[in-house]
């Protein structure tokens, strides 16, 4: 095997993990991080939903007539 020369300031990796064991650097789990990471995702898939439940309001819109009555008519395409 050929050995690379190391500089003063630098640290092989191989020797950190000789010194201190393969546990010490292993990090820990964290469960409140993942618990708010999973509430996050879960609130916003919820919401992404919600905005899928709610999209057919936005195909409303409020006209006005030639005597100036107000009512609801939903959006056409110039391609209909």
């Amino acid at each position: 095997m050929i050995y690379f020369q190391l500089q003063p300031n630098e640290v092989n990796s191989v020797d950190i993990f000789q010194h201190y064991g393969y546990r010490c650097l292993q990090p820990d789990e964290n469960k409140p991080v993942m618990a708010f990471g999973l509430v996050a995702i879960t609130l916003c898939v919820g919401y992404l939903g919600y905005m899928h439940a709610t999209r057919e309001n936005e195909q409303l819109y409020e006209a006005v007539d030639s005597q100036g009555e107000r009512y609801m008519r939903r959006k056409t395409s110039k391609w209909d």
